[in-house]
């Protein structure tokens, strides 16, 4: 993944470059989810146009397909969120969810006695979780309000335990309604921890250590790296650059961005 010190850096030394002066730490951080909510939307967009490509036949295989490497980078911001005990068919949209890709129904719980060796029941209960293997578990997502009611009361579309409906507009509406749902969907709102490469759902961020004598140092316990990729790197220098008021030349930039990352290499 980008490294959250390798793109600090970058960023750090093309403003001394430019004479901007010194990027602390606390800018930095307020502009990196910004450059990946940026790259994120890119991805989106250009997602569209793979899809066009591979349509009209002149995408490319063997490894380098155009279509496939941006799906591979927009994987990486796939994530998902359990509810559980859903008491309602309502659920809440996931929190920094900029499109919702699938809604699982995972099953359901239900209290049962406890017995005791002899078989006979004991007065108490336990929660026990059944999981669904079954395939007609996927909701179908609609998210034209308008034509719920339409749906509902057709013959052939409407909802059942076999063909389950999602309306998705500022919260989900589940037909008919489930315990146990699981919602995937895509957010540009996560970030790596550089140590164990675990995903988290928080904002890229560089932190730092305040010693007497080193001053400040890299943090790599604290801090998050951006969920991209490494070849991305070049690019989030220059997206954060060009939000600190460098005036980017792009040839020049882009030369000089990955001198300096051929040099930490």
């Amino acid at each position: 993944m980008a490294s959250i010190l390798q793109v600090y850096e970058g960023v750090k030394d093309l403003i001394n470059k430019e004479q901007k002066g010194f990027i602390t730490p606390s800018v930095f951080n307020s502009f990196a989810q910004a450059a990946q909510s940026k790259i994120f939307n890119s991805l989106m967009n250009e997602a569209v146009t793979a899809k066009k490509l591979a349509k009209q036949g002149v995408d490319v295989g063997e490894g380098i397909s155009f279509r496939e490497r941006k799906k591979e980078d927009l994987n990486v911001f796939v994530t998902s969120s359990n509810y559980d005990n859903v008491s309602d068919n309502v659920i809440s949209l996931p929190k920094y969810s900029a499109k919702i890709i699938s809604i699982i129904d995972r099953g359901y719980t239900e209290d049962v006695p406890v017995l005791n060796e002899d078989g006979e029941e004991t007065g108490a209960t336990e929660t026990i979780t059944y999981l669904t293997s079954d395939p007609d578990t996927t909701y179908e997502i609609l998210n034209d309000q308008r034509l719920i009611q339409h749906v509902q009361i057709s013959n052939l579309s409407a909802p059942t335990e076999g063909y389950k409906l999602a309306l998705v507009t500022d919260k989900i509406t589940l037909y008919p309604s489930a315990e146990l749902v699981t919602v995937y969907y895509y957010s540009p709102v996560l970030s790596k921890n550089p140590i164990d490469q675990s995903t988290t759902k928080s904002s890229p961020f560089y932190a730092v250590d305040v010693f007497e004598q080193a001053g400040e140092v890299y943090s790599p316990d604290q801090s998050r790296d951006f969920v991209l990729p490494e070849h991305y790197v070049p690019e989030l220098i220059y997206e954060i650059a060009l939000m600190c008021g460098v005036r980017l030349r792009d040839q020049q930039v882009v030369a000089y961005v990955q001198q300096q990352i051929a040099s930490e290499a």
